[in-house]
């Protein structure tokens, strides 16, 4: 036997070594393992674009200067896209928009800023648009990879593509934050997953500073580190919790922030009162009253949408309860937050969208998708439900996603 050779490589039975095994490049490797999830995200993304182009064509004004490309696709710079790209290039300053910027949270705009000085010479909406696409081909692997491990593949395939074919999946293109907070989110989980409790507590972190339902996370995590030290005295269950504290400790410096900038740590509160109307409620009290208000101001039909949606997340979240023993209780902790923050925060208005980050939520229709009806509803349904709100959202303008 040559001298340095191990004696497994020469197991060839002329003698000779045998030839290293073949390592696959890490982009091979990355399709192997997740075409299925990018394959959705890339027929989605064909599909959404197509229907927004379609939108830009038809209701494209002829006497306005705007290029073919903005015409075509300049509906993912609209609504609270506005917002972000404003705080993105002008910070958080108090004399502009009547000292609303506050409510919205800085994890994006950052991001976007950070992409815009980057590549300075493109558009900060097309860097948007494209940001947020990308996180959301990554947010779909992550989800495929946490639902394959926990609820198996079948149900991690159709639940990455209920999603991706979802009436509101086209926000995941805009210039929103939704597509950067289910990536943080779902690598929270997958992280706690893994026993990296600190690591995915300071995600959860990140993913506070991204959008108001974050911290929702800080129970879900919480209770799942305190099950994962069942097996210890009570007094070293309380001490492992400290990661957990991260996420309100993000909201505490998020606070102060705005303490510094705007004199108020309320800023937040305060800008969501003041703009859109937002405040502490009662539920059955909130869906009189903004019943009330938009019959008044004849916007029943975006009434009746974000009604809709409410109605399929709260139906989504029983679901959730009665499959306790597949899915476990932190991630209906965590869902059942993001489906009521809207009804206890002043507005049902915003339903519709908080609900698309609620993740579990999907996972609860994929179960129910085991039903062949069922199955065949959502993929029939979704795709042309997407069309038409996405019509109604950026041609007529009465709905806001």
């Amino acid at each position: 036997m040559s001298v340095g050779v191990p004696a497994e490589v020469t197991a060839h039975p002329d003698g000779l070594p045998i030839p290293a095994p073949h390592r696959s490049s890490l982009p091979r490797r990355i399709w192997t393992v997740y075409r299925y999830p990018l394959l959705v995200f890339a027929l989605s993304r064909i599909v959404t674009l197509g229907v927004m182009a379609m939108e830009g064509w038809v209701t494209r004004s002829h006497h306005e200067s705007t290029s073919f490309f903005d015409s075509l696709f300049g509906a993912v710079g609209m609504w609270d896209a506005i917002w972000y790209k404003q705080i993105a290039l002008q910070g958080y300053d108090p004399a502009l928009f009547h000292g609303n910027t506050p409510a919205f949270l800085p994890l994006w705009p950052a991001c976007l800023w950070i992409a815009h000085e980057v590549i300075w010479f493109i558009d900060i909406t097309w860097i948007g648009a494209a940001l947020s696409t990308l996180l959301f081909a990554v947010g779909l692997c992550m989800l495929y990879r946490l639902t394959d491990d926990l609820l198996g593949r079948a149900i991690a395939r159709r639940s990455v593509l209920y999603l991706a074919i979802s009436p509101l999946a086209f926000i995941f293109s805009a210039v929103y934050a939704e597509s950067l907070f289910l990536v943080l989110a779902v690598g929270s989980f997958l992280l706690i997953e893994r026993r990296h409790t600190v690591w995915s507590c300071a995600v959860g972190a990140l993913a506070v500073l991204a959008r108001p339902v974050g911290i929702m996370l800080a129970p879900a995590l919480g209770f799942r580190i305190w099950k994962d030290g069942s097996e210890l005295r009570t007094a070293r269950r309380v001490l492992r919790l400290w990661p957990a504290l991260l996420l309100p400790a993000a909201e505490l410096a998020w606070m102060g922030y705005l303490w510094w900038r705007f004199g108020d740590a309320f800023a937040t509160t305060h800008a969501q009162k003041r703009g859109w109307g937002r405040g502490a409620s009662f539920p059955p009290v909130l869906l009189v009253q903004t019943f009330i208000d938009e019959v008044w101001q004849r916007h029943l039909l975006r009434y009746a949408v974000h009604l809709s949606f409410a109605v399929l997340w709260l139906g989504l979240l029983v679901a959730i309860w009665k499959q306790r023993r597949q899915i476990p209780l932190e991630y209906a902790i965590f869902t059942a937050g993001v489906v009521l923050l809207p009804f206890f925060a002043g507005t049902v208005l915003s339903a519709g969208r908080l609900g698309m980050m609620g993740f579990p939520l999907f996972w609860s229709l994929a179960i129910l998708g085991r039903r062949e009806g069922v199955d065949t509803a959502v993929k029939i349904l979704f795709p042309p439900l997407m069309a038409a709100l996405m019509f109604v959202a950026y041609a007529y303008q009465t709905f806001t996603p």
